[in-house]
């Protein structure tokens, strides 16, 4: 697990590089790294819940950065999921899965 010092640092970089990425770039779908703790199917639901979020779910597992992508239906702009993410102490980051050329 990454100290807290880093996992700030980690998200502020995550924070100020969302202003600066282009909206054609950005999909349905968000990389979130949550800490070792965190029941992730619990995580995801009482977050759909408590913000009134429909249909977030886990679409794929990235074993090299131990970090889950979460597909996002019917949500316009997932920057706005982003951000709820990282302000969560259960999560150590999370990013748009941009679209690579």
């Amino acid at each position: 697990m990454a100290s807290p010092s880093i996992e700030k640092d980690i998200k502020s970089q995550i924070s100020s590089s969302l202003s600066e990425a282009p909206a054609k770039d950005l999909t349905n779908e968000i990389i979130v790294r949550f800490n070792d703790s965190t029941p992730i199917d619990s995580y995801i639901n009482n977050l759909q819940k408590e913000y009134n979020l429909d249909q977030i779910i886990v679409n794929d597992y990235l074993d090299i950065v131990d970090a889950y992508v979460l597909k996002c239906k019917n949500i316009e702009n997932p920057i706005t999921v982003i951000n709820l993410l990282n302000k969560s102490n259960d999560v150590i980051y999370a990013e748009p899965n941009y679209i690579r050329d």
